[in-house]
């Protein structure tokens, strides 16, 4: 979140004494939610496969006086940050739906893991916290393989990169990123890794829930890995490693196991667990738009380039305005009914 949104969101807990906070990677933050229209009227280039698409600025001045929330930067490329703010369900839900009468803070970081999610709710001591009588969460649990460490160039945009991340990934290449992160695949990272460090993660947010009182909704952006069933199953596992901490032996599953995997599998709050229209992820709900009749939906990042046929998906591979927008619905609904 960039720190000149603070004085919007004080003076709006100032009104409203209550707020809607959300966490996750890029599919919180809103990246690629800009206006459905801008898709539609403006020319785009992308390559199929690549998620990066840039933008012809031949009409750049155009694009700008027609929509809000868009700039263009000094060397010349578009930002479309307060668009995509705009446009992402938090406040979707706050403004919209809930017609103003909470305050909503998009706490959303692109690239970023469940780690460096979580603690974002730590480092904005700006917002006035105490003057809420009333605050849900709505946690958005990105891909569980994801590693975060603090990244101490954040100041160079603007507060809003403060973590960087590691992906379990091996390159040919030697340079220091891809040390690391091959350091990670090969001598950290594993399925029982990954699921343990989530149950440690949530335990946090669970701590900062009860100590401000708030309500938590949990929704995984797009991992379907966030069931009991593969918790128990991926904490069962026996991990056996070299001398070098290269698995060697990765079993399956071991009864031995079970118990201990079941006490700390609960440890999740599976009755957090919100699932928009029956769907297990975000990204199924939106996917479930553009496939109604097929019982296997597609994975998202197969529009990586192009977007889905109808733009639900947008090339950016993200959900979009109108998608973040039925998200925002089905929490509405949600909220009003069971919180």
């Amino acid at each position: 979140m960039r720190k000149e949104a603070i004085s919007q969101i004080n003076e709006d807990i100032k009104r409203t004494k209550r707020a809607i906070i959300s966490l996750g990677c890029s599919f919180v933050r809103g990246h690629g939610a800009i206006d459905d229209a801008i898709y539609r009227n403006y020319t785009y280039n992308a390559t199929k496969g690549s998620c990066v698409i840039t933008w012809d600025l031949t009409n750049a001045r155009s694009l700008v006086k027609e929509f809000s929330g868009i700039k263009i930067l000094r060397h010349g490329d578009l930002d479309f940050y307060l668009n995509e703010e705009k446009n992402a369900f938090v406040n979707v839900l706050a403004k919209k739906y809930f017609e103003g009468s909470y305050a909503s803070i998009n706490l959303g970081i692109s690239g970023s893991g469940n780690r460096a999610t979580i603690k974002e709710l730590y480092f904005y001591p700006a917002i006035n916290w105490k003057e809420l009588d009333e605050i849900i969460v709505i946690y958005c649990p990105t891909g569980a393989e994801r590693f975060d460490f603090i990244d101490d160039q954040y100041h160079r945009l603007n507060d809003n990169a403060r973590w960087t991340s590691s992906w379990p990934r091996i390159s040919k290449d030697r340079n220091p990123v891809d040390l690391l992160w091959q350091g990670y695949a090969e001598a950290v990272h594993s399925s029982k890794y990954e699921i343990i460090e989530q149950v440690s993660h949530i335990q946090e947010l669970l701590l900062w829930c009860e100590h401000k009182n708030a309500k938590l909704i949990i929704v995984p952006s797009f991992s379907n890995h966030y069931t009991r069933e593969n918790f128990i199953g991926s904490i069962s596992q026996q991990i056996y490693r070299d001398n070098n901490r290269k698995i060697v032996k990765e079993s399956e599953y071991l009864d031995s196991n079970y118990q201990s995997a079941v006490e700390l599998a609960d440890m999740w709050p599976w009755d957090k667990m919100f699932y928009p229209d029956g769907h297990a992820t975000f990204m199924d709900l939106v996917l479930k738009q553009e496939f109604p009749e097929e019982e296997t939906l597609p994975w998202f990042y197969t529009f990586a380039g192009v977007g889905s046929p109808n733009m639900w998906v947008t090339p950016c591979c993200h959900p979009s305005a109108k998608a973040h927008d039925l998200f925002a619905k089905y929490l509405y609904k949600h909220i009003e009914k069971k919180l």
